[in-house]
């Protein structure tokens, strides 16, 4: 038996399930990317915000590549399982934040008119660094095929630096309107990164718009966290036993998330002091500590771990020597070194 809205009262009364129904709740937000991190992270966070009442903060998925998610989802009235699992720690959610799914390819103009929409107020993006067309090297705008593409005005977007743009020229004309863009993905300076790759396109495809987009369009600085692992085959069968449903597109991450929001650049609602996610004043400090301490140990664990004859993480910090000398490393050679904000606890 499936999960989906006609089975969900099936399901194992000791999990959680939506108390919203999300037919009822107006779209606030548009996402880019609705890959297992997003189900896992942002979707999550905005869940447990309907879980509390709060309105207007349905997400509209857009896939720019990939049709199987929206066709997996969409099969199961886009619920899905969310386990969050540890050692000693176990929380099974059924989600439903996610109201739709747009596939790029097929409906273009769809997704121009959303961007437009009074109703969508953020837009948050996780398409990996590559998809942001972003030369490193010249800290540019990579013109390629897709980005070639997009500045031809009778073709269809392929990519989100096309898509953004476009759309918020559409936006300009009909609603005048501001929004904020929130990048969350692993880009250093992702908000400023994200604003000076849609000013460049615009220079080429309508420069009459820039100056509108730096007066209505806000681009915060994030910093994201969570380990969303593959799912075993082994693990899909585990959470279905657990829920009593089938679910053809289940999560399993570990406990430790975090949303850091840069403060200065933001259009602020209520809800965001609500949740969990952090607004802050420098996201910087944030990235650090975690590309220090968390990035750092974790590379130091694997290379010990793999000269040692170990296969997973977890048997490595089970092995006191090498859980010494982790300890030592982040506490001796990184702490003294890592600039740390007044609120941070160190002890943790």
């Amino acid at each position: 038996m499936i999960l989906n809205k006609k089975n969900i009262q099936k399901i194992n009364p000791n999990i959680e399930i939506p108390l919203y129904d999300i037919n009822k709740v107006n779209l606030g937000i548009l996402h880019f990317g609705v890959g297992n991190f997003h189900r896992a992270h942002q979707a999550v966070y905005i869940h447990n915000l309907l879980q509390q009442g709060y309105k207007n903060l349905a997400i509209l998925g857009v896939s720019l590549r990939n049709k199987t998610i929206k066709e997996k989802l969409s099969k199961q009235d886009y619920l899905y399982s969310v386990c969050q699992k540890s050692k000693n720690e176990e929380k099974i959610q059924i989600i439903n934040s996610i109201k739709n799914i747009i596939y790029a390819p097929e409906e273009p103009q769809k997704i121009l008119d959303y961007i437009a929409d009074k109703n969508i107020n953020y837009i948050t993006i996780t398409i990996t660094e590559n998809g942001y067309k972003f030369d490193q090297q010249s800290s540019s705008l990579l013109f390629d095929e897709d980005i070639k593409n997009d500045l031809f005005k009778n073709n269809h977007p392929k990519t989100i630096i096309g898509y953004l743009s476009r759309g918020l020229i559409l936006r300009s004309k009909l609603i005048n309107s501001p929004i904020t863009i929130i990048s969350c993905d692993n880009l250093s300076k992702n908000g400023d990164i994200l604003k000076k790759l849609i000013i460049e396109f615009m220079s080429i495809y309508n420069p009459e718009k820039i100056s509108w987009i730096k007066k209505n369009v806000k681009f915060p600085n994030t910093m994201v966290d969570g380990i969303v692992p593959k799912l075993r085959k082994e693990n899909k069968g585990y959470i279905e036993k657990k829920i009593s449903l089938l679910d053809k597109v289940p999560i399993l991450h570990e406990p430790y998330v975090e949303w850091y929001i840069e403060n200065n650049n933001f259009l602020k609602s209520e809800f965001f002091y609500k949740s969990n996610i952090k607004i802050v004043d420098n996201v910087d400090l944030y990235e650090n500590i975690k590309l220090r301490f968390l990035n750092a140990s974790h590379s130091a664990v694997s290379y010990i771990g793999l000269l040692l004859g170990y296969k997973f993480v977890h048997e490595v910090m089970e092995d006191y020597d090498c859980y010494k000398f982790i300890y030592n490393f982040m506490n001796l050679e990184v702490l003294p070194i890592v600039k740390v904000p007044k609120d941070f606890d160190k002890s943790k």
